[in-house]
């Protein structure tokens, strides 16, 4: 999960994209942005060391941020001119309910402005609305989603009517349109219908505009005061460099494309009742994909017959990035997890390993369906295959430190390629020993101590030892420990008739004889 600073500088690095566009996404001044701006601008480095920076360094790069100064909170004049359009409203009544807003919010360190200033910017507002701004859309500047408000349904083979949701998302530039149905707008749904809106543009947008549906919105934007995105679907986000832009509060034209695309497929895939008949989501979304492949080839009078996905393929897609070369799936996140002294996290019943420079700082884990991923400080420092209930630990040698690397090896390739090290009978032995037993730690424990035997009895008396044990089918190593502890024959036993050599130390009978005096 990205942090708000490696977010601030992706999209300094974009092109075309202004401070104020920036404060707007991240809820900062513009002024804030153009000194962070500067400062990034003075070592000079580049985008690719910046992404290979953690987030500390990063921190570093722009220094102390200044502390903000209290001031007044401005409402969003253009809804108050709409509300003012309603019976029994008044600016009185207005300026009341504002007042009581900024002052309910005890997170917010802002002031409402007086009354008589309030009066007057409702004023000036007022009169400067007139002629409406048409918005020209860039390519792939953004992409628009969206809920359709009628809901398809399909019978299952119970007989069960389910009801679905149906996810609309356009590109605005080609209005290249894709719809998909889900079973409800939950995380993993939402998430999911937007992995698949993207694998079907095969092009990644800049900005992505929706609704402040609570799967993606914790908190909905307030005037200047930007949204608080759900941590989980920022995460997915993150994974595609798309920074979320949602629309305000009962403000429509924020999002006035994908709002006509809803309409569009409510009338030809809702309203013609296409998908009657389906008995499986499966099934519906097949029916839906060939209406909205349809939609996407058919000609458009107003753009000179031109389809949606000719305007997008030769105009838009140009201007995208590519998709990823992963796939993001969807997780469950454990957030800031101390480090312990051993350097294992724990999910669920099994505990997994992570490098062992990382011991007391904090990770963020993420869990799919198939991996555990950690990352710190905004970078991925390890991954493993999800591993099955019966085994308790997971453990990667590069997370290691040299000291405990050494004591390893338990797994069977490393317990052979020692034993291939000290001889092919040995390494033969060892190989029966693994068949019948399936105990590396034993089988290292064996080699350790068949290294100490060779250096005390010889490589020729060891190896012959090892070899009668395995004629014997005795594949333990107390039976080699027994013979190489049975007697051997002296050099010369054998030669009981031979006469013995002669000496020139040997006395004789008469020689402790008593002499006379």
């Amino acid at each position: 999960m990205k942090s708000d600073l490696r977010r601030l500088v992706e999209l300094l690095f974009r092109d075309n994209e202004t401070n104020s566009g920036i404060g707007r996404k991240l809820g900062k001044h513009r002024d804030t942005v153009g000194r962070m701006r500067a400062k990034l601008g003075l070592p000079g480095l580049t985008e690719q060391q910046c992404q290979e920076m953690s987030d500390d360094e990063l921190s570093s790069v722009f220094g102390p941020t200044r502390r903000k100064n209290v001031g007044i909170s401005v409402p969003d004049f253009d809804a108050l001119i709409l509300e003012l359009r309603k019976p029994a409203k008044n600016r009185d009544h207005l300026f009341k309910e504002y007042v009581q807003q900024v002052e309910s919010d005890p997170a917010s360190k802002l002031r409402p402005m007086k009354r008589a200033k309030f009066y007057q910017e409702l004023r000036n507002r007022h009169k400067s609305r007139g002629l409406e701004y048409r918005h020209i859309h860039q390519p792939g500047a953004c992409m628009q989603f969206d809920f359709t408000g009628k809901k398809p349904f399909y019978i299952d083979k119970n007989g069960q009517k389910c009801s679905t949701e149906l996810a609309v998302s356009i590109l605005p530039y080609s209005n290249l349109i894709f719809a998909v149905a889900l079973h409800s707008q939950n995380l993993r749904d939402t998430v999911t219908a937007f992995v698949k809106t993207l694998g079907y543009f095969q092009a990644i947008p800049r900005d992505a505009v929706f609704d402040n549906f609570k799967a993606a919105v914790t908190t909905p934007r307030r005037g200047r005061k930007p949204a608080v995105i759900n941590r989980h679907f920022r995460a997915m986000l993150d994974h595609y460099s798309i920074f979320p832009d949602p629309a305000r509060v009962f403000e429509a034209r924020d999002k006035g494309s994908v709002e006509n695309a809803v309409k569009i497929i409510e009338a030809d895939f809702i309203g013609a009742e296409r998908f009657l008949g389906c008995s499986s989501l499966k099934e519906l979304n097949t029916r839906l994909l060939a209406v909205v492949n349809q939609l996407n080839d058919r000609p458009m009078p107003t753009y000179q017959n031109r389809s949606r996905r000719e305007i997008y393929t030769a105009d838009e897609r140009p201007h995208m990035r590519p998709l990823p070369a992963m796939r993001y799936e969807y997780g469950e996140w454990q957030e800031e997890v101390t480090v312990p002294l051993h350097y294992y996290i724990r999910v669920g019943a099994t505990e997994y390993s992570v490098p062992h420079r990382s011991v007391g700082s904090k990770v963020n884990i993420k869990v799919t369906s198939q991996t555990v991923e950690v990352y710190s400080a905004g970078i991925l420092i390890a991954v493993h295959a999800i591993a099955d209930e019966t085994k308790r630990r997971v453990t990667s040698p590069e997370h290691l430190p040299d000291n405990h690397l050494a004591m390893t090896g338990d797994d069977h390739e490393s317990v052979l390629e020692r034993a291939r090290r000290l001889g092919n009978i040995v390494l033969e032995f060892v190989e029966k020993h693994l068949e019948i037993h399936s105990n590396g730690k034993a089988a290292r424990d064996m080699c350790r101590q068949f290294e100490r035997k060779i250096r005390h009895y010889g490589n020729s008396i060891f190896f012959d030892a090892v070899r009668e044990a395995i004629d014997r089918d005795q594949i333990t190593a107390k039976a080699v420990y027994s013979l190489l502890e049975r007697p051997r024959p002296l050099i010369g036993d054998d030669d009981t008739d031979a006469a013995p050599l002669p000496s020139g130390n040997v006395r004789g009978p008469r020689y402790y004889d008593e002499g006379e005096d």
